[in-house]
């Protein structure tokens, strides 16, 4: 039992524009290059903090109040 299948399609045809996500996409990166983190020396320890309670590999308190483990405003 032998059947063929015709596939019928579109060629894709490669063109040098890029479509406007790409476009916006580049404006992103961009902006990301030339930005400067405005993180506090707070944020720092606070996320340093928060990096060495997880690197511990055991699951987070669940009877701790909101911002105990990490408090930073953004």
């Amino acid at each position: 039992m032998n059947e063929t299948a015709k596939i019928i399609g579109r060629a894709l045809v490669p063109t040098d524009s890029h479509p406007e996500v790409y476009r916006e996409a580049r404006q992103v990166e961009i902006r990301a290059a030339v930005s400067r983190p405005s993180d506090s020396p707070e944020q720092k320890q606070a996320l340093s903090r928060l990096d060495r309670i997880l690197e511990t590999g055991r699951p987070l308190r669940k009877d701790v109040p909101r911002g105990f483990y990490i408090n930073i405003r953004i």
